[in-house]
């Protein structure tokens, strides 16, 4: 697929096919969000592949509208500093790299969907995340 496919192609996707995503094209969608561009080349985020079903249904339970995840054969958690500079830095680097990931899922036919949002206290994660 073309870059410009896969930009005009990509939708969100919340309901999967009931296969497992191999382990090669996790690896690619993961470098693609490596690869990001981020502000001073800081990378300021942690990747976590979650295809554990359980987990998976763990995980559709900590934040509201994410009951997708369930469903899906894998979810990429992307976990960014706790703390900001002024200018948002961080978020737009995370955003940067969630759209790498999407963009390269596109190119192989993978359907996704990004869900930003912290989770609820007690819950997990580090305080601060997405908004």
């Amino acid at each position: 697929m073309q870059t410009w496919d896969a930009i005009t192609s990509r939708r969100n996707v919340r309901s999967f096919a009931d296969r497992p995503i191999p382990v090669a094209e996790l690896d690619q969608i993961l470098e693609a969000g490596r690869r990001a561009p981020s502000s001073q080349n800081w990378q300021p985020w942690d990747f976590i592949v979650v295809t554990d079903r359980g987990q998976l249904r763990e995980l559709a339970r900590v934040w509201r509208g994410a009951g997708h995840v369930a469903g899906s054969a894998a979810t990429i958690v992307v976990i960014g500093p706790a703390a900001d500079n002024e200018f948002g830095r961080a978020q737009f680097d995370l955003g940067q790299a969630t759209m790498a990931m999407l963009l390269a899922a596109a190119d192989l036919g993978i359907g996704s969907c990004h869900r930003p949002g912290t989770p609820p206290p007690g819950r997990g994660g580090r305080p601060g995340r997405g908004r």
